[in-house]
């Protein structure tokens, strides 16, 4: 492929996502050169399936994580990640982590669950080697993500290119130096290539705005219900460095001096989890780590060590140098005149009307598992729609006659959501026929659509 990059593939899964990238314990202005671990390309990441976790799985799995083994990896892959570890003084603020009691959810009732998957935004699975470049990836990865999710056009941008405007180990740097300047294409400045003679006018995306949050976990989730992709820096545990099988994230010791830098792109909101959910980890490490490069981290991971985050909440795409307008996005006027327009009454529609979503736009798709992850044999329910429908969603109960449970889609409405995105939790499977009650879906204006319940063999 381009660039020499290894094929480390990953894309975004069923399940639901941080972004984990690693940094390392060697001179800010290293220009270390590892021709074994490289980048990889975007033509890549397509080439192998997602990650294969489920939200269902990854809940399950925290609740026997104890009995899970650790994954499998070799030990070039763990020398590479001990490598890129960051020297904690350096990246870790001063005063500005966040409370470790406030990394708890209490108010999450048992029968419910909210998703907030900003994967689908998602670009392929980084590996950065073993340098210290974890700042760069992790602000790189939520820029990649916003260009997504407000032009619909997928971008591979230059994490070197971006390292060398500030070299060092500070999330704020990095985020300063991405609001300062357009950054440049992978294919214009490769990780592992040539420095380019000029970057002048080539550069493809910035940041146009991030805040740092408060010190608790309720503006992160608030965030990523933004649509909000959030970059972290958190002391690290053992368990980042041999996740349980599965990706699975749940505490340990400290690593004493170690620091990563992360950012952050979706939460399950999940009584049955500790902290009351999980946030989803797109790490850097190539798709040998975790669950194909993704992992999976419990609220309460800041709980035992230090955390700080920053809401990343806008970005602009370039081409040929200038800034391109974001699609659906009118120009403001210059010195419009006054205008006293005709009030025009809101009309509710119709079930008639072309534009009403109605319960023909659904189909509900029952779907087994018999997974060695658990201890028997499950189904699922997912509801089928056309994307822009699934957008409107706001959430859906399921009933199978056993058990009830309202899965609610926590994105905001222009993010992209799966059809796994809002499945049904895993039903046990009582006999060789099943049959469920309606489903009941809530779009995001309070409308109400109920959808005949289904019978099927598994």
């Amino acid at each position: 492929m381009i660039n020499n990059r290894r094929k480390l593939a990953s894309v975004w899964s069923l399940a639901a996502a941080l972004v984990i990238a690693g940094c390392g314990k060697q001179s800010p202005t290293s220009t270390q050169r590892d021709s074994t671990i490289v980048k990889e390309t975007e033509a890549d990441a397509s080439a192998e399936q997602g990650p294969s976790m489920t939200v269902e799985d990854v809940v399950q799995s925290f609740a026997m994580s104890d009995d899970l083994p650790d994954q499998e990896s070799s030990a070039s892959d763990r020398a590479a990640w001990e490598a890129s570890l960051v020297p904690e003084d350096q990246i870790k603020p001063q005063g500005a982590e966040l409370a470790s009691a406030d990394f708890q959810l209490n108010d999450v009732a048992a029968d419910q669950r909210e998703i907030v998957d900003l994967r689908p935004n998602d670009t392929g699975i980084r590996n950065q080697g073993s340098e210290g470049t974890c700042t760069a990836f992790a602000t790189v990865a939520t820029l990649e993500n916003l260009v997504k999710r407000f032009y619909g056009e997928t971008v591979d941008i230059s994490e070197r290119h971006h390292w060398t405007t500030y070299a060092n180990y500070q999330s704020t740097t990095s985020l300063q130096k991405a609001s300062a300047a357009p950054i440049v294409s992978e294919s214009t400045w490769p990780y592992q290539g040539s420095r380019p003679s000029s970057t002048t006018g080539l550069g493809i995306a910035k940041l146009n705005s991030y805040t740092t949050t408060s010190l608790s976990l309720t503006p992160i989730v608030e965030s990523l219900r933004k649509g909000q992709p959030v970059v972290i820096a958190v002391g690290v545990l053992t368990s980042m460095m041999s996740p349980k099988q599965g990706g699975i994230i749940t505490g340990g010791t400290q690593k004493a001096g170690a620091g990563h830098a992360l950012a952050v792109t979706g939460a399950i909101i999940d009584a049955s989890v500790p902290g009351g959910g999980y946030f989803i980890v797109k790490n850097s490490w190539g798709s040998g780590w975790g669950d194909k490069g993704y992992g999976y981290i419990a609220f309460d991971y800041c709980q035992r060590t230090w955390c700080s985050a920053y809401s990343i909440a806008d970005a602009s795409l370039f081409k040929n140098g200038v800034a391109v307008a974001k699609p659906n996005v009118a120009p403001t006027p210059v010195n419009p005149a006054p205008v006293n327009p005709t009030p025009v009454p809101s009309v509710n529609p119709q079930p008639n009307s072309p534009t009403a979503i109605t319960a023909a736009d659904f189909k509900v798709q029952p779907y087994g598992s018999k997974r060695t992850l658990f201890k028997g044999r499950y189904y699922y329910l997912a509801v089928v729609a056309k994307q822009e429908i699934l957008q409107q969603i706001k959430s859906i109960q399921y009933d199978d006659r056993s058990s009830k449970y309202t899965v609610t889609n926590g994105a905001a409405a222009d993010v992209r959501v799966s059809i796994f995105n809002l499945a049904s939790p895993a039903f046990k499977t009582r006999s060789g026929t099943i049959e469920t009650d309606d489903i009941i879906v809530t779009l995001r204006n309070g409308q109400t659509i109920t959808l005949d319940g289904v019978k099927f063999n598994i």
